[in-house]
């Protein structure tokens, strides 16, 4: 069985209405409503399940976790805000409703909107929806998410023990990487590293134990970089406030192995160990599953390891996935 834990969905009117809302970071807003009018919107896979089961059937993948990303709900219209992220969340729920033996789905959350419109959101998911996590932007309009605004959140997420999937949204600096496709290629990844790295040290991951935190494409460059990170934490200075070194609680982090190649996969085993991989494809954005399936099997891993990364783990963080593939 292979569970594809990475997978994207969108709610066709969310498209059509959010380009006409301001983000709490206007300076990208042109860049987000070229991406919504003129990438997402044009293409029937990004909002519509017609023929996905019949592409996850030919290329061997079982099930999917659904969720959005970018711009997320992150709009500075508070009410605006709260609202797309009903219109989005329903839209999942429907989609996983409707063919339950093949999608699961997460929520997003109206962050921009406070933490109790946020929490307010989250329980009617998780009590009306059946969401099963939630998926949160790598920063939100800007702001790190170790915004102490966020915190009442987490709580309620750790309290809960769910999983929260960590998306790029676009790092700062953005603005240089507009051509050859360096805002995905980099710009994205740097977006998660800086993400995984401030909710690192400023101590979320210790103060917050239960969440299941999913770093996606393979966590950006966090397994290239621990080793610098562990350098800084023996220097001392504010580091020194974690009981712990980087590496034990990046050992908590679970990463989906969307690398598209095996070197790096393999220096992501050498540096946390394959304990908490995933399968990923980040469909229908690659519109084949196929190579993600590929970087797995090029491993030189057990058939148990293998089981492991495209299924059993998932199963710690989605105990309601299916027994066996749709």
């Amino acid at each position: 069985m292979k569970v594809d834990t990475h997978g994207h969905f969108f709610s066709r009117e969310y498209l059509e209405r959010a380009p006409a809302y301001s983000t709490a970071r206007p300076e990208r807003d042109p860049f987000w409503r070229d991406h919504m009018q003129n990438l997402l919107l044009p293409d029937p896979t990004m909002w519509s399940l017609e023929g996905r089961v019949e592409k996850m059937d030919e290329e061997g993948v079982d099930f999917q976790v659904l969720s959005m990303v970018g711009p997320m709900v992150y709009f500075d219209d508070a009410e605006a805000a709260i609202e797309m992220a009903r219109i989005s969340n329903d839209a999942i729920a429907e989609a996983c409703h409707s063919r339950p033996d093949h999608f699961g789905g997460l929520a997003c959350l109206p962050l921009t909107a406070g933490a109790d419109a946020s929490l307010a959101e989250l329980r009617r998911c998780l009590e009306e929806n059946g969401h099963w996590g939630i998926a949160v932007g790598a920063n939100v309009a800007g702001r790190p998410l170790d915004d102490e605004a966020f915190h009442p959140v987490y709580e309620e997420l750790n309290r809960l023990g769910l999983p929260v999937l960590i998306h790029p949204m676009g790092p700062e600096g953005a603005e240089m990487l507009g051509d050859f496709f360096l805002i995905s290629a980099v710009g994205f990844m740097f977006d998660t590293t800086a993400a995984v790295a401030r909710l690192l040290f400023k101590g979320i991951l210790e103060r917050f134990p239960d969440i299941k935190f999913i770093a996606p494409h393979m966590g950006g460059a966090v397994p290239y970089l621990t080793g610098r990170w562990e350098s800084a934490f023996a220097r001392g200075g504010p580091h020194t406030a974690l009981p712990h070194p980087p590496t034990h609680y990046l050992k908590r982090v679970y990463y989906d192995c969307l690398g598209f190649q095996v070197p790096s996969l393999r220096c992501a085993e050498e540096v946390i160990g394959c304990d908490r991989f995933l399968f990923g494809t980040d469909y229908p954005f690659h519109k084949s599953m196929t190579p993600a399936i590929g970087v797995i099997e090029g491993m030189d891993w057990t058939r148990e390891v293998q089981e492991d990364v495209f299924h059993r783990t998932a199963r710690e963080l989605f105990p309601k996935l299916p027994e066996s593939g749709g």
